[in-house]
């Protein structure tokens, strides 16, 4: 009876003790990743020689290079797009892009094509949907760099200011 007493009580113990604990686990690191765009890609003002196929293209690190047009000095400078954001050691993203865009212009609707295919993270160059492993703080900033090729066609007439959207997605593990 004596060990039936104890061996109840112990179970009565056991069933109805509460467990105390301490979490000094430090902090998880950040799981979100958030894009800013620090400028937008501008290639600048120019003239195109004339009944010439032309090109403008500014490098992911920001220099730009005309072909068969003249450089206007006076008005916008060119520069290469720049992406901002924030990603913790040990993780990782895959940077996609959209390849090519049109650029309008907002007086006579004529349009220009773009090609995406000058991007960097930092100084490593990158390729559309490549990952990036991060090996800085959860602090540092992270850089997009981002360069392009503005193709003008010979017969069109380009006036005006050109505006222009694409897409730039990042898939975070």
């Amino acid at each position: 009876m004596n060990k039936s007493f104890l061996l109840l009580s112990v179970l009565f113990l056991l069933f109805f003790s509460t467990s105390k604990g301490q979490n000094n686990a430090p902090a998880l690191p950040q799981r979100t990743v958030s894009l800013n765009l620090e400028m937008p890609l501008n290639f600048g003002d120019f003239v195109i020689l004339d009944g010439q196929a032309a090109s403008v293209t500014i490098g992911s690190d920001g220099i730009q290079t005309p072909n068969n047009v003249v450089i206007l000095k006076a008005f916008e400078s060119p520069h290469r797009a720049e992406i901002s954001f924030h990603l913790c050691p040990g993780r990782s993203i895959a940077v996609s892009w959209q390849p090519t865009f049109t650029m309008i212009s907002n007086g006579t609707g004529a349009q220009a094509t773009v090609e995406l295919n000058d991007v960097k993270i930092g100084n490593n160059a990158v390729t559309n949907g490549q990952a990036f492993f991060s090996n800085k703080g959860c602090q540092d900033t992270h850089y997009i760099y981002m360069g392009g090729k503005l193709i003008l066609n010979a017969a069109t007439n380009y006036q005006g200011t050109y505006t222009g959207n694409f897409w730039v997605t990042v898939s975070y593990e």
